[in-house]
């Protein structure tokens, strides 16, 4: 078992429940990481042996654009797409923030985690 990964990947993007954000947009930040199966005793040094993570990151910019108004449907979809991506994968871990929300209040961010 393996875990690849890229952290604090920045986007700006336009999900929100309400109208306002989703026309204004917000700072997201993503961590995400995969575990997969990689063949200790068959390995060579090559990305088919692995999972390349521009192709993650292609994947979780591509989903970012896609305006929701949850950020837990963000997450399930770039979960969703990646799983499809490799076979190796066995499990999707994501951290999603959005910076800054707009609530009344100082407040970091909000975030949802999954793990499917």
């Amino acid at each position: 078992m393996a875990k690849i990964g890229l952290e604090k990947i920045e986007f700006y993007a336009f999900h929100g429940y309400s109208a306002e954000e989703r026309k204004v947009g917000c700072r997201f930040e993503l961590d995400v990481t995969i575990d997969l199966d990689l063949d200790r005793h068959n390995w060579q040094d090559s990305i088919e042996k692995t999972v390349n993570y521009e192709n993650i990151y292609q994947i979780c910019k591509s989903e970012m654009k896609t305006e929701q108004r949850l950020i837990e449907t963000v997450a399930l979809r770039i979960i969703n797409k990646l799983k499809s991506l490799d076979p190796k994968i066995n499990k999707v871990s994501i951290k999603l923030k959005k910076l800054d929300p707009p609530i009344h209040g100082h407040i970091r961010n909000a975030f949802v985690e999954l793990e499917l």
